[in-house]
């Protein structure tokens, strides 16, 4: 057996210590667009995209005060009205879908045919009202994550009662809500985890960034760091922890380290987007007057 402390054993640890970490992170192809149909147009800003366990897509058009849903065969139809303007959708256990609600400052959950069940949170630990909750994703322990920016009160700057613009957190049923992030955030966005939860990812569009949030076993955000600049809105993560932002020129794909892998281009650009299947090769992509189905070739 070499010593341990001798160079050549320490080469022969560096070299089987680089096959393992290939091992565990295959490199990845660029993937390209291999098909883009329009299954929407004439939106006066599309957000939220979310596909249901049978198959429909159902996505926000904010300023019209309504959420659309898209079904193969049937194509679109009126899901339900908003006036509280639905932006984020998160489908949740029992087939509940989670909504933020920019315009009512709130959190709702939904039944699977748009009719509320209940509202999780309008209001933060010290009563203050929310600024005007944007995207929401699931996290550790069955925790809710949504991004609470002032988009929504851009024009009445007067009914801003947050201290701060935050990354908030509360458990299923709206109990325990907690302030995630601090004053580091200047108008959160898109966000979304890791595949095994021990990161967030956080779009500050303001700030032209995606940071990257350390997340312990509790499910608290940890220190920040920057995981590229871009001038993101929706944000997901697949199972490769490939990085995709929704942005004014398409989807942009990042690889875990940050770099960019492939730009896929989307009439119009992207406003968010959801996933077709776990690859994956299907995009479904809100942009700000259309919606797209985009076929992903890897």
């Amino acid at each position: 057996m070499p010593n341990p402390f001798s160079p050549r054993a320490a080469l022969l640890l560096l070299f089987t210590a680089g096959l393992g970490a290939c091992a565990a992170t295959p490199a990845v192809t660029a993937p390209r667009v291999t098909s883009c149909e329009q299954l929407a147009d004439g939106l006066q800003w599309g957000e939220g995209p979310c596909l249901l366990p049978d198959g429909r897509l159902i996505f926000a058009d904010i300023p019209a005060k309504r959420v659309l849903a898209w079904s193969p065969g049937k194509g679109l139809s009126l899901w339900r009205e908003s006036a509280g303007l639905a932006n984020g959708h998160v489908l949740a256990e029992g087939g509940s879908v989670l909504v933020c609600e920019e315009g009512a400052r709130r959190v709702v959950r939904l039944d699977a045919d748009g009719r509320l069940l209940g509202v999780l949170c309008e209001r933060d630990a010290e009563g203050r009202r929310l600024n005007s909750p944007n995207d929401l994703c699931l996290g550790p322990l069955g925790r809710v994550y949504f991004s609470d920016p002032t988009f929504g009160i851009r024009n009445h700057p007067e009914l801003k009662e947050q201290p701060a613009n935050s990354v908030f957190s509360c458990r299923p049923d709206g109990a325990d809500l907690r302030r995630e992030s601090g004053a580091e955030l200047l108008q959160p966005n898109g966000l979304a985890f890791a595949p095994d939860q021990r990161a967030l990812f956080v779009a500050d569009s303001k700030a032209g960034k995606v940071l990257r949030y350390a997340v312990d076993k509790a499910g608290r955000l940890g220190p920040s760091t920057v995981f590229c600049q871009a001038q993101a809105d929706g944000v997901r993560v697949d199972g490769r922890s490939l990085v995709y932002l929704a942005c004014g020129d398409g989807v942009r794909i990042h690889r875990p380290d940050g770099t960019l892998l492939a730009l896929l281009p989307v009439p119009g650009g992207a406003v968010n987007l959801c996933f077709g299947d776990p690859k994956p090769s299907v995009l479904f992509v809100t942009g700000p007057r259309a919606c797209y189905k985009v076929g992903v070739g890897w």
